[in-house]
C-alpha cells in the first residue's frame, strides 16, 4: 500500500510528535508499504535519527506570516502602562490587571488570525509540495497526525483534490482541550465537524474525545 504521511514534525526534528510519527513511518516501511512523508524541518534540535530513506521524505518550506500580522502580534505582546481612571479621585488601575487584560486580548487576536493553530502558515507551502508529489506518486491513503492541526487541513485538501481516502490521527485532546477559551472552543469545534465530514478519526488514548465527536 502507498501511504502518504502528513505531519508538521518529523525526524531529524527532535520533538515528541516527531518521535511517534517517525516510528510509525519506520514500521510501515519495514512492513513492505511504500511510504512518503510530507513535513517540515525547522526545529533547532535535529538529533533524532531518520529511520526511513531520505528520498522518501519531502521537507517543504515553512514561511512565517506576512510582516503586518507579525507586527500587530508584537505590538500586542507589549502591555500598555497602567492608566488613571477618568473619574476624579478614583484609584489608578494596577499595571498587573492591565497587563492581564492585554494578554487576554492578544490571545484572542492570535487565535483568530492563526486558524486552526499557530502553524497555519504551513498550508501555503505544504499544499503545492503535496500536489507535486501526488501527481508523480499516487498514494492509496493519506495519514495526517496532529497536533499541530494544520496538517489535518493540508491532508483534507489534498484528499479532496485527488479523491484519496485519508485518516486524521489525534495524538492529544482537541475539542475537549481544557486550556481552550470560549472562542477557541467554538472555532475548533466547527473545524472538527468539518474534518469529520471529510475523513476518518482515530482518537489516541482519549475516550472523551471520541464521545465528543458523536
Amino acid at each position: 500500500m502507498r501511504v502518504l504521511i502528513v505531519t508538521f514534525a518529523f525526524p531529524p526534528s527532535n520533538v515528541i510528535g516527531a518521535v511517534r510519527v517517525g516510528k510509525l513511518a519506520r514500521y510501515l516501511d519495514r512492513s513492505g508499504h511504500d511510504v512518503r512523508v510530507l513535513t517540515t524541518d525547522i526545529v533547532a534540535d535535529r538529533s533524532l535519527p531518520l529511520e526511513i530513506p531520505r528520498e522518501q521524505v519531502i521537507y517543504s518550506d515553512y514561511r512565517q506570516r506576512k510582516p503586518w500580522a507579525e507586527y500587530i502580534a508584537r505590538w500586542l505582546r507589549r502591555p500598555p502602562a497602567a492608566f488613571e481612571d477618568s473619574r476624579e479621585g478614583a484609584p489608578a488601575r494596577s499595571e498587573a490587571s492591565t497587563s492581564s487584560l492585554w494578554s487576554i486580548l492578544r490571545r484572542h487576536y492570535l487565535g483568530l488570525v492563526h486558524m486552526p493553530d499557530m502553524r497555519s502558515d504551513w498550508i501555503k507551502t505544504a499544499l503545492p509540495a503535496g500536489k507535486r508529489l501526488i501527481k508523480q506518486w499516487q498514494p492509496d491513503i493519506i495519514f495526517a497526525s496532529a497536533p499541530p492541526h494544520t496538517g489535518l487541513i493540508v491532508a483534507s485538501r489534498l484528499a479532496r483534490s485527488f479523491d484519496i481516502a485519508w485518516v486524521a490521527d489525534f495524538r492529544d485532546l482537541w475539542v475537549d482541550n481544557p486550556y481552550y477559551n470560549v472562542i477557541g472552543a467554538v472555532r475548533v469545534g466547527k473545524l472538527a465537524r468539518y474534518l469529520d465530514r471529510r475523513g476518518h478519526v482515530i482518537p489516541r488514548g482519549q475516550r472523551g474525545l471520541a464521545r465528543s465527536r458523536r
